[in-house]
C-alpha cells in the first residue's frame, strides 16, 4: 500500500526562467522617472521602435520624433501637426520602419517612414477608425495594416502602401483591453518580477520599451550575439552594457516619462529638481497660474513651524516645494487653531509619537478640503534618519490631519507615509514623549501629552 501511495505521488517542480537575470538587465530597475520632456498638450500614446526612435503623440493631434541616444539620453528630431484633432490609435510595424496614426473625428489614417521621419501615406476613409495595427510578417510583400470601425466593430486589413479602395480582408469582430499599470511579468513563472513607478504620484496609462542595447552591427561589428554570452559571468564577454529605457506618458498630462537604471537626483547634492522635468515647451498659462501660485505660498514663510506641547517646543522645517498640498493642509489647519488642545494618543517607544486627531481616538481627524487627499511621494524624502515628520494614513491616498515624528530610521514607510517635514530643534522634546509609559493596547500614553498650539515661521 505505502509503494502504491508513493507511485502515485505527484512531483511538483518549480518553474524558473532561464537567464532571466539577463532579460531583467535590459528592463530599468529605478522606481522613480529619470526626466520627462513636454508636450503642448496632454500626451495620449508613447511608442519606441527597434531602431532606437521614439514617437510621442498628444491630445491636440501633434506628433514628435525624438531619437534615443545610448547612454546619452534622448534628442529631439522632429515635429508634425499630424491631425485635427486628437489621436485614437498609433502602430508601429515590427521591423520599426513603418508607423501608422489614425483619428476618430477626421476619419483619416497616416503612415510614416519612421527613419526618414516623412509621411508616405494617408487614408481617407469613410468610417471612423478606432485602432491601427500593423499584422505583416518579415517576409510579406504587403505591408498589411488592420483599422477597426469605432462604429461597427469591423476590423478592416489594408495595404499601407496602396490605397483604401480594395481592402485585403474585413473581419467582423473587435476587442480591446487598456493598461494601466507598470509591471513586468514573467510567463515562465507566472510571476510579477519588478514593479516600476510606484513611488511616483502619477497613473501611467501607456509604456513603450526601448532596445536596450545598440544593434548588432554597431555593437559587434556584424558578429552575433546570444542571450548565454549576455548572461556570462565573465564582463569581459560582454560587449557593452545594457542601456535599458522605458518610456511612458500618463492621465491628464503632457509630459512623458524616462525610466531608467540611473536614480533620479544622484548627482544632485543639494537635492533640485530642475533636471528631472524638462521644459522643452512653453508652459500653458494655467500651468504658469499655478507655479506663481506654488511659489506665492512658498514665499509665504510657510517653510517651518514650531509645534508648543505641554513636554516643550519642537521646531520642524516643512517641503512645500515637494509637497506642497500636505504642507498647505498642515500650515492652513495650524494657522486656524485647529491642531490646539490634540493629544498625542500614540506613542511607539523608539518609533515614533503620532498626533493630529481631535478625537484622540486616532480614528478621527480630516483635511482642509473636507475628505481625504492623496499621497505625495518625492524621491528625495525618504524615511533613512529620525525625526522624520509625516503623514499617517489608512491606505493609499487617505491622508487627513493626523500626522507623526519618527524617532529611528523607518525605510519601509517609504512610498506609504507622505514626509512633509523634517524636526530641527527640539529632538530632546520628541525622546522624552516618546519615552513616557504608555497604555500597552492602544499605545495611549498615561500622562496627558497635548499640542498647546502652532506657529508659522520662516527658515
Amino acid at each position: 500500500m505505502e509503494s502504491n501511495a508513493l507511485d502515485n505521488c505527484v512531483t511538483f517542480s518549480i518553474l524558473a526562467l532561464k537567464y532571466e537575470d539577463a532579460y531583467l538587465r535590459a528592463i530599468p530597475r529605478s522606481n522613480q522617472y529619470e526626466k520627462s520632456f513636454m508636450h503642448r498638450n496632454i500626451i495620449s500614446h508613447v511608442k519606441a521602435t527597434g531602431n532606437d526612435f521614439i514617437i510621442t503623440a498628444s491630445e491636440d493631434g501633434h506628433l514628435k520624433f525624438w531619437k534615443k541616444k545610448h547612454n546619452q539620453g534622448i534628442e529631439f528630431v522632429k515635429h508634425f501637426r499630424c491631425h485635427l484633432k486628437g489621436f485614437s490609435d498609433i502602430a508601429i510595424n515590427h521591423t520599426g520602419a513603418l508607423m501608422a496614426t489614425c483619428c476618430t473625428q477626421d476619419k483619416t489614417v497616416k503612415v510614416f517612414d519612421v527613419a526618414n521621419f516623412d509621411m508616405i501615406n494617408m487614408f481617407k476613409l469613410d468610417f471612423s477608425p478606432r485602432c491601427v495595427c500593423f499584422v505583416h510578417q518579415g517576409s510579406d510583400l504587403i505591408s498589411a495594416l488592420a483599422i477597426s470601425d469605432a462604429n461597427s466593430g469591423k476590423i478592416h486589413v489594408l495595404d499601407a502602401n496602396g490605397d483604401n479602395k480594395h481592402p485585403i480582408h474585413v473581419f467582423e469582430s473587435l476587442h480591446q483591453h487598456p493598461v494601466i499599470l507598470i509591471q513586468v511579468f514573467n510567463l515562465v513563472t507566472d510571476k510579477v518580477v519588478r514593479r516600476i513607478g510606484l513611488g511616483e504620484n502619477l497613473r501611467f496609462i501607456g509604456v513603450t520599451l526601448c532596445r536596450a542595447v545598440p544593434s548588432v552591427t554597431e555593437k559587434l561589428q556584424g558578429a552575433a550575439t546570444s542571450v548565454r554570452v549576455e548572461a556570462a559571468d565573465n564582463p569581459n564577454l560582454r560587449i557593452s552594457e545594457p542601456d535599458p529605457m522605458l518610456v511612458a506618458c500618463a492621465h491628464r498630462s503632457n509630459r512623458f516619462y524616462l525610466f531608467t537604471n540611473v536614480e533620479p537626483y544622484a548627482e544632485e547634492a543639494d537635492g533640485s529638481t530642475h533636471t528631472r522635468d524638462v521644459y522643452n515647451e512653453k508652459p500653458l498659462n494655467e500651468d504658469m497660474i499655478t507655479a506663481v501660485e506654488v511659489h506665492f505660498f512658498i514665499v509665504l514663510c510657510l517653510l517651518g513651524a514650531i509645534v508648543y506641547t505641554t513636554f516643550g517646543d519642537i521646531h520642524i522645517e516643512l517641503y512645500p516645494d515637494k509637497t506642497p498640498k500636505t504642507v498647505e493642509n498642515f500650515c492652513t489647519h495650524a494657522r486656524r487653531g485647529y491642531y490646539n488642545g490634540h493629544a498625542f494618543h500614540r506613542v511607539i517607544k523608539s518609533f515614533m509619537i503620532q498626533t493630529g486627531d481631535p478625537t484622540g481616538r486616532g480614528t478621527g481627524g480630516q483635511s482642509i478640503w473636507g475628505g481625504d487627499f492623496e499621497d505625495e511621494f518625492h524621491p528625495t524624502l525618504r524615511h533613512d534618519k529620525a525625526f522624520k515628520v509625516s503623514m499617517a494614513n489608512a491606505g493609499p491616498n487617505t491622508n487627513g490631519s493626523q500626522f507623526f515624528v519618527t524617532v529611528c530610521p523607518a525605510e519601509w514607510l517609504d512610498g506609504k507615509n507622505t514626509i512633509f517635514g523634517q524636526v530641527v530643534e527640539g529632538y530632546n522634546v520628541v525622546q522624552k514623549i516618546n519615552q513616557v509609559p504608555v497604555y500597552e493596547k492602544s499605545g495611549r500614553p498615561r500622562e496627558e501629552i497635548s499640542i498647546i498650539s502652532i506657529s508659522l515661521k520662516s527658515v
